[in-house]
């Protein structure tokens, strides 16, 4: 089924070949995030009204799934551990944005404002709460880790960049990017998604990776015209030797035609 979704999907979108395993781990991601939270706001919706039926999925199969959901042992432990997260400070990160993917937040920002929101500003958004208190003293420490973090790296930079005007300069510094830094700070390579960040992390990593690739193919590019060149310049050489080596011969024959004279 996945593979069927997957090559519909490849029906209304384009993209290079070499980028063929990261569209469809991005893919599976988020269709994955999809089907859960669709999933999650049905069950919901049953939960309250127990002759709900999904509109998009035949009453036979609903069944099914509320008996899987009912009785699978994996599924139940599943369900249940993640409601032990949500409900501690300690477990898997809490967030303000309801049902709304930290993704979507950052779409919505962007599109209120037409500037996009930095990763501080989106963590900041759904991590407080109207009155402008962080959630809980985790998601407090964790973006002051951050900011401390991306502080020390630019002073680092700024110390090595010791020309031109400081404030022009900042673009041009060499500073990781706030994914990157958030990974070494925060999620510390202990989980593969980034901490805290929900598919706005997911966002971000592609976005990342895409820049990584496009980098990969512009080097690719440029090794292959300095190849071209040099093969141009060999196919030049060649063809001068060549010149030389008729001039040889004709001086040669020249040289023999004179002694030939010279004798007679």
């Amino acid at each position: 089924m996945r593979d069927l979704w997957f090559t519909e999907f490849k029906k209304n979108c384009m993209w290079k070949p070499q980028h063929n395993a990261r569209i469809r781990q991005i893919f599976e991601i988020k269709g994955s995030a999809r089907l859960r939270s669709l999933m999650n706001q049905e069950r919901s919706n049953y939960s309250k009204d127990p002759n709900h039926v999904p509109k998009y999925i035949p009453e036979p199969l609903w069944r099914e799934l509320l008996h899987y959901f009912a009785t699978d042992s994996k599924f139940k432990n599943w369900s249940a551990a993640n409601t032990v997260n949500r409900a501690s400070n300690a477990g898997s990160s809490m967030h303000t944005g309801g049902s709304i993917s930290m993704g979507e937040h950052a779409r919505r920002m962007e599109k209120a404002t037409g500037v996009k929101p930095s990763l501080e500003e989106v963590y900041t958004k759904c991590h407080t709460k109207k009155d402008k208190s962080w959630i809980d003293e985790r998601s407090k420490k964790v973006i002051g880790e951050f900011k401390k973090r991306k502080t020390e790296l630019f002073q680092v930079a700024l110390s090595l960049d010791n020309e031109g005007d400081v404030e022009a300069s900042k673009e041009s510094l060499d500073i990781p990017d706030d994914y990157t830094v958030w990974n070494e700070v925060v999620t510390k390579e202990k989980k593969k998604a980034a901490f805290g960040l929900g598919s706005f992390g997911l966002d971000l990593s592609s976005k990342l990776n895409s820049r990584n690739c496009s980098k990969a193919s512009k080097d690719n590019l440029n090794i292959e015209q300095e190849l071209h060149m040099w093969k141009v310049k060999a196919k030049e050489q060649e063809m001068i030797n060549e010149e030389q080596k008729v001039k040889l011969k004709d001086a040669e024959y020249k040289l023999k035609d004179q002694g030939r004279q010279l004798k007679v």
